[in-house]
């Protein structure tokens, strides 16, 4: 075995040691590794670093962020694409469902999907060894070209699904300087409604606190 063989398989072993048992059954580790693809996969998120950009819920300023660091848990990842960045964007998902997203190309042929490549590094795992006919990398922030992994989590297509149509989730409620979590989700959403932004304005004429919230649900 070559030594870059040998520090891919040693890799793989910490990969399966690290990986919790709730998560045995999607890690498949190919035998032997798979040498070069971690460098691969690396190359291929500095190439999303390179052209990364800041994106905001509506009606959140930077400046509120900044006064605010909490607020930088709702702040999504885009991509400001330059000509040979070696990014593109592609679409899924049916005719009346389809959603955007970027993909990155690191090597000839290799294509990743960048919420998942960035989910993959940060779990440390091998993108080629997830199951994602089987598990969905679903967006908290319920914004499809999101790539921050902070946004992301690996769970059933159900679930995501639920996610998607609203079931048990307002997501979270800034009004008044105060955010309030209404998702019932676990992990929760990062989704981020702004009771002052002018989508919310027609509640803020002369209704109660209780049914701003009851309306921001969607009861």
């Amino acid at each position: 075995m070559n030594s870059t063989a040998a520090a891919a398989a040693a890799d793989n072993s910490a990969v399966v040691a690290a990986t919790p048992s709730w998560r045995a059954d999607v890690v498949v580790v190919p035998p032997g590794g798979k040498p070069g693809e971690w460098l691969d996969m690396r190359s291929a998120f500095r190439k999303l670093r390179a052209v990364k950009t800041d994106w905001l819920p509506d009606g959140l300023t930077p400046e509120m962020v900044q006064a605010h660091p909490v607020l930088e848990h709702f702040v999504c990842w885009s991509c400001t694409l330059t000509d040979g960045c070696g990014i593109s964007k592609a679409t899924s998902g049916g005719k009346h469902n389809k959603a955007e997203y970027y993909k990155v190309g690191s090597g000839k042929h290799t294509k990743y999907q960048a919420h998942k490549l960035a989910k993959c590094l940060e779990k440390r795992v091998l993108y080629s060894s997830l199951d994602f006919t089987k598990w969905n990398c679903s967006h908290l922030c319920h914004r499809h070209k999101c790539w921050n992994p902070a946004h992301m989590t690996i769970e059933s297509h159900g679930d995501n699904m639920a996610r998607n149509s609203g079931q048990g989730c307002g997501g979270w409620l800034l009004t008044d300087g105060t955010l309030m979590r209404l998702c019932q989700h676990s992990p929760p959403c990062r989704h981020l409604r702004i009771l002052d932004h002018p989508s919310f304005i027609e509640l803020d004429t002369g209704v109660t606190n209780s049914s701003k919230l009851a309306a921001a649900e969607g009861r």
